[in-house]
C-alpha cells in the first residue's frame, strides 16, 4: 500500500513537471522574438533544397537534417517560424520525459531530479523555442542512449547517427559510449562481447553517416567539408582554451552550480571506485563521459557562446541525478524519500523562477518601444519581394520572403548580377576600425560597385540603434 502511494505521488509530480514544461514553452513560444542568424541559415538551406536551388542559399557547414525538416514544413505551405517552433516545443517536452525515463533506468529515483535540474538551467530554457538543432538533436541522442541501455546496440548507433545529422557535435555521444565500453571491457575482463557491442554500435552509426559523407564528397568536393567548414566558422583549436575553460565553467556555475555535481561524481570515482565494478553503477560513466567531452570540445572554440553548453547540460543533469540519489541512499531509510522530495522541490522552484524570468524578459518585445523596433526589423527583412534575388549580409531575409540570397562577396565578384536586383546591408558592416585595412578596402569596393550599379535606396531606417538599408540595383 505504501509503495502504491509512493508510485502515485511520483506520477503526480512527473505530470506536474510535464504540465509546467508545456505551460512554459507555450507561453515562451507565443511571444514574438528576433530570429537569429543561425535560424535563418537553416530556413535558407531548407528553401534551397525544396526549390531546386531557386530560393534561399545552401550553407554546406550546416548539418543537413534541420534544413530538411524546416524545408519540408515550408514545402507543404506552413509558416516555417510558427510550425517550426511548434515542432521544437513538442521535442522539448518529449526530451524532458525521456530524460526522466533514462535517468530512472540508470538509478531508480533519480528521474525527477534529473528532469528538474535540466529545466532549472536558464541557458537550457532560453534556447528551447529557437529553430536550432539543440533540442531535436538532444531528444534523438537521449533516445539513442536509452536504446543502448535496452541492449538495442545497432538501433542505438542508427539513432545517434540521426542526431549527428542534426548536429555534428552529437558524434561525441558515440565516443562517450566507446569510452564506457572500453572501461567495461577491463572491469568485467570480458573482451569479445564488448568489442561486438562496439562494432554493432559503429555499424548502426555508419549506416547513415557513410551515405552522407559520400553525398558531401559528390556535391562539395570532400567527405568532411561540412564538418571542417563548421569548425573553421567558429575557430576550433584556438589558443585561448584556458579563457574558454573559465568562461564555460562560469556558465555552468550559473546554471545551479552544475560543476559541483561533476566534482562530486569525480570524488566518488576516486574514493569509492569499488561501487563502479557493479554493471549498473558503471553505466553512470556514460553521461559523465559525454558531459566532459562536450565541455572540453567547446573550450577549443575561439568563438564562445553560453548556448554551446546546451549539449552538455542534460548529461550533467543525469550525472547530478545519479550522484544525488547515491548520496540520498546513504541516509537512513526513514529519511530518504523526504530528502529526495526536498531536492525535487528546490529544483522545481528554481525552474519556475528561471522560467518566469525568461518569459518576462521575452515579453519586453510585446510592448513599446521594443515591439515597434521588432516590427520594423521584420519589415526590413521582408522588403525584398518574393521571387527576387538579393545580396545580403544577414540571412534572416529568407525567413520572411521567398527569395534567393547571395553574400556581399559574391556581389563584388559579379555573381548572378543579371538576376539579383537588391542589395541589403546593416550599417554596422560599413564601419571599420582604424587598423583594419581589409575591412576598409571591402567597404570602399562596395561603395564603388554600388555607384557603378546606380543603386537607389528603397529602405532606410534606424532599427535597434543601427541604420538598415535596402537598395535597388539598376
Amino acid at each position: 500500500m505504501k509503495k502504491d502511494k509512493q508510485f502515485n505521488l511520483e506520477k503526480i509530480i512527473l505530470i506536474l513537471i510535464l504540465l509546467s514544461s508545456i505551460m512554459f514553452i507555450v507561453s515562451y513560444t507565443t511571444t514574438k522574438n528576433i530570429v537569429f542568424y543561425d535560424e535563418g541559415s537553416y530556413v535558407g538551406n531548407g528553401k534551397n533544397l525544396f526549390s531546386g536551388g531557386e530560393l534561399g542559399r545552401y550553407e554546406s557547414l550546416r548539418p543537413p537534417l534541420m534544413g530538411l525538416t524546416v524545408g519540408a514544413l515550408w514545402a507543404v505551405g506552413l509558416d516555417v517560424v510558427v510550425a517550426g517552433k511548434i515542432l521544437i516545443s513538442i521535442c522539448f517536452v518529449l526530451l524532458i520525459y525521456l530524460l526522466y525515463i533514462y535517468s530512472e533506468a540508470l538509478y531508480k529515483g533519480s528521474g525527477l531530479i534529473t528532469a528538474l535540474i535540466t529545466l532549472a538551467s536558464g541557458v537550457f530554457l532560453f534556447w528551447t523555442n529557437r529553430l536550432l538543432t539543440e533540442i531535436p538533436s538532444l531528444l534523438i541522442l537521449v533516445f539513442g542512449l536509452y536504446l543502448f541501455h535496452r541492449k538495442k546496440y545497432y538501433l542505438a548507433g542508427l539513432v545517434i547517427s540521426i542526431g549527428f545529422l542534426f548536429r555534428f557535435s552529437s558524434a561525441l555521444i558515440l565516443i562517450g559510449l566507446f569510452i564506457y565500453l572500453f572501461i567495461k571491457m577491463f572491469v568485467e575482463r570480458s573482451y569479445l562481447p564488448n568489442i561486438k557491442i562496439g562494432l554493432m554500435l559503429a555499424g548502426g552509426f555508419l549506416t547513415l553517416a557513410v551515405p552522407y559523407f559520400i553525398i558531401s564528397k559528390i556535391f562539395f568536393g570532400s567527405f568532411l567539408t561540412s564538418i571542417t567548414s563548421g569548425q573553421a566558422a567558429v575557430g576550433v583549436f584556438g589558443q585561448n582554451a584556458w579563457h574558454n575553460f573559465e568562461f564555460f565553467i562560469g556558465t555552468l556555475w550559473k546554471q545551479n552550480i552544475l560543476p559541483v555535481f561533476l566534482l562530486a561524481f569525480i570524488i566518488l570515482l576516486i574514493e569509492r571506485t569499488h561501487i563502479f565494478t557493479k554493471a549498473k553503477n558503471l553505466k553512470a560513466i556514460i553521461p559523465f563521459s559525454i558531459a566532459i567531452l562536450s565541455f572540453l570540445y567547446f573550450t577549443l572554440f575561439t568563438h564562445t557562446e553560453a548556448r554551446y553548453m546546451h549539449q552538455a547540460i542534460p548529461f550533467i543533469a543525469l550525472v547530478a541525478g545519479w550522484t544525488l540519489m547515491y548520496i540520498v541512499n546513504l541516509f537512513k531509510k526513514n529519511y530518504k524519500q523526504y530528502i529526495r522530495y526536498a531536492i525535487v522541490l528546490v529544483f522545481f522552484v528554481l525552474f519556475i523562477i528561471n522560467g518566469a524570468h525568461i518569459i518576462k524578459e521575452q515579453r519586453t518585445y510585446a510592448v513599446d518601444p521594443m515591439r515597434t523596433q521588432l516590427l520594423l526589423l521584420e519589415e526590413y527583412f521582408s522588403m525584398v519581394p518574393d521571387g527576387e534575388c538579393a545580396y545580403v549580409d544577414e540571412v534572416q531575409n529568407v525567413v520572411y520572403s521567398d527569395i534567393k540570397i547571395l553574400g556581399h562577396g559574391e556581389y563584388l565578384k559579379g555573381i548572378d548580377r543579371d538576376k539579383c536586383k537588391y542589395f541589403v546591408i546593416d550599417a554596422k558592416n560599413l564601419s571599420c576600425s582604424e587598423d583594419n585595412s581589409e575591412c576598409k578596402k571591402r567597404v570602399t569596393n562596395l561603395n564603388t560597385k554600388l555607384e557603378e550599379d546606380q543603386a537607389e535606396f528603397v529602405y532606410n531606417k534606424v532599427i535597434f540603434g543601427r541604420n538598415r538599408f535596402v537598395l535597388k540595383l539598376n
